[in-house]
């Protein structure tokens, strides 16, 4: 096991004992030395927090009294918000403290050929994400593809110290898994591929050729006869809601790198990708998948949120006598617009599986008999953009599939 101590709060929760270390050096060191003891772990992480850095905790002092005192390894993580260091900024920080400790143990390294290592999500480990990881690794084995490590909740230290023996690494989500890839670059010399989200039909065969490409696989998968199959059930799709539902729109309201996966899934129904609801923030950190994207083609129209003028001039625009669609999850909905209600922590919408539950998730949402409680804009919008007469546009625009 690998024990994680916080400089300012330690929890033991396998003794369902709980210790506040505030300044107290020697309390820390001491209950290092009785989880060491008792436990036998392979490494204890010393993380502090911004109430460590600011009164300057030593952690590092600590880690060096203790090396032969103690048999496990000791890892200090100074990843505290107060050092100018963000939430995101300390996770990849974080992951390159422990990628450094792993080369410290992987001399000499063995290759396993045609392998790379899987970063998913860094919160997670619901349900969905078991699904996901089959359909992924499903999905690379037909193109000679194995996977090597899957870095997740709950993953190993002996999991992690396989990091180094593959050709390659890949991530679920490239923003999230960018920075410590290409840490892996550096220090093993490892190839990472930047494509973001298996998600879609020809998101998904991007992704895995992709992939396939980073370690000389074969791309057998866009040929597979799972693949013209569902390619006849997607044209279906958009035969359904070009002719039969009139829709031409796809607004997406997703976060992050998501949406702009979701750019690539609109596409695929012969739909006009429409984002709603970006943030400055998000184009700074998505940035290198969006010009990725520009370089392929995909341009979309984007409403970013936070300035009023850019929603009023935008609303002129705004065509809702045709049927719009959108996507995003349910718990954002306020309103009557038809949703297909994909949340990818809860959802299983990875690669072509994943894409069958979107067409199955889309055809019902045209098949019920109400379709209220969905609507492109949340809360937040409606109250802070009270002169916009949203409700009188949406009135009466959405009925079933059955009554037009």
């Amino acid at each position: 096991p690998t024990l994680i101590f916080q400089g300012v709060g330690v929890s033991l929760t396998l003794t369902q004992r709980a210790d506040v270390v505030f300044g107290a050096v020697e309390k820390l060191e001491k209950l290092i030395k009785q989880v060491d003891d008792l436990y036998h772990p392979k490494l204890i992480t010393i993380v502090t927090t911004c109430v460590s850095d600011m009164i300057t905790e030593d952690v590092q002092s600590i880690a060096n009294r203790l090396k032969n005192e103690i048999k496990a390894d000791i890892l200090p993580i100074v990843i505290g918000g107060i050092s100018c260091k963000g939430f995101r900024e300390g996770a990849d920080f974080a992951f390159k403290a422990l990628m450094d400790h792993v080369k410290t143990k992987s001399t000499p390294i063995k290759t396993n050929p045609k392998s790379v290592n899987l970063f998913m999500r860094r919160v997670n480990g619901k349900l969905p994400e078991n699904e996901d990881i089959q359909e992924i690794e499903r999905l690379l084995k037909i193109n000679g593809v194995k996977i090597n490590t899957i870095v997740k909740i709950g993953t190993s230290y002996d999991e992690l110290l396989k990091i180094p023996e593959a050709e390659g690494n890949v991530s679920l989500c490239y923003t999230y898994g960018k920075e410590v890839m290409k840490h892996l670059k550096e220090i093993f010399g490892q190839n990472y591929s930047s494509n973001s989200y298996p998600l879609g039909l020809s998101g998904t065969l991007n992704w895995v050729k992709s992939v396939s490409d980073l370690v000389g696989g074969r791309d057998q998968l866009s040929n597979s006869t799972e693949v013209r199959e569902l390619s006849d059930e997607v044209d279906e799709l958009k035969d359904f809601l070009d002719k039969k539902i009139k829709v031409k729109k796809g607004y997406i309201w997703q976060p992050g790198e998501k949406a702009l996966a979701f750019v690539g899934l609109a596409t695929d129904l012969g739909l006009e990708p429409i984002l709603v609801g970006y943030t400055y923030w998000m184009v700074k950190t998505t940035r290198e998948t969006a010009i990725r994207m520009f370089a392929e083609g995909q341009d979309p129209k984007s409403i970013i949120r936070g300035h009023s003028e850019v929603w009023l001039q935008y609303e002129d625009e705004l065509d809702f006598e045709e049927r719009p669609l959108l996507f995003m999850a349910k718990k954002f909905w306020l309103g009557n617009l038809p949703c297909v209600d994909i949340d990818l922590f809860r959802d299983h919408a990875i690669g072509l599986t994943g894409m069958k539950n979107i067409i199955k998730c889309t055809y019902n949402i045209y098949n019920q008999d109400s379709s209220e409680n969905h609507s492109i804009f949340d809360r937040y919008v409606e109250r802070r953009y009270p002169h916009i007469p949203w409700s009188d546009k949406l009135p009466d625009i959405v009925r079933t599939a059955a009554s037009n």
